[in-house]
């Protein structure tokens, strides 16, 4: 039984640790579409910029020309961003996830509200997930 009990150990402390995304809500200064990279700045400190750039995984639409950003994603839009901070010279973010903050997605940062919306047929939910257009 001790034997079992060590291999069990073995393998879940030799597993990976689990991946944490931080979030962000950022208002977009500028966008580069080829490049798929945003600047933005956080409300806590607008003088300071941070360069986003589009993680290799994602989840942001696709189409036959490659990745694009969502709809909301526009010049002075507010929008919330998952990812991870890279440690570089200047700040940069990765994000794997881009949605809009149109009704109450601000308000929701972490989604359940909209998840738990999705099941009512009357709402139609965007590609920035959210209820109404930016």
């Amino acid at each position: 039984m001790k034997e079992k009990i060590a291999i069990i150990l073995l393998l879940l402390l030799g597993s990976s640790p689990a991946f944490c995304q931080e979030f962000l809500m950022v208002r977009v200064l500028t966008i580069d579409h080829e490049a798929l990279e945003l600047t933005v700045i956080t409300p806590a400190d607008p003088d300071s910029q941070i360069t986003v750039r589009i993680a290799e995984k994602n989840v942001l639409p696709q189409s036959d020309q490659g990745i694009f950003f969502p709809r909301c994603v526009a010049q002075g839009s507010t929008i919330r961003i998952w990812g991870t901070r890279e440690e570089l010279e200047t700040p940069l973010f990765v994000a794997s996830e881009i949605r809009g903050c149109g009704g109450s997605g601000c308000s929701d940062p972490t989604g359940v509200r909209l998840r738990l919306r999705k099941d009512r047929k009357h709402k139609k939910h965007s590609e920035c997930g959210n209820s109404g257009s930016q």
